[in-house]
Formats: C-alpha cells, structure tokens, sequence
C-alpha cells in the first residue's frame, strides 16, 4: 500500500510509462492507495 502521497504521481508515471511502450503489450499492478493518497491524486488529475 502506497501511503505516502508525494510517491504516488512516481508509481502512477511508471505504470503509464510501461503501458505507452510498444514492445509491452500489457501491464498488471496491484496497486493499492491510503485515503491520503488518492486525495492526492484526484487534486493532480482536477
């Protein structure tokens, strides 16, 4: 579990960065994120 906000735009970056490759043609994560965290990533995404 991911409860560190200032890490989560990393993680979310490398997922992104993974699934934009062409010789990757698909990604899995178990991701799992604290109150904190998702509060801030819905503050990057508004």
């Amino acid at each position: 579990m991911i409860d560190v906000p200032e890490k989560v735009s990393t993680v979310i970056n490398l997922v992104e960065a993974l699934e934009d490759l062409d010789d990757v043609q698909n990604v899995y994560h178990n991701l799992e994120l604290s109150e904190a965290a998702l509060a801030v990533l819905a503050a990057l995404e508004a």
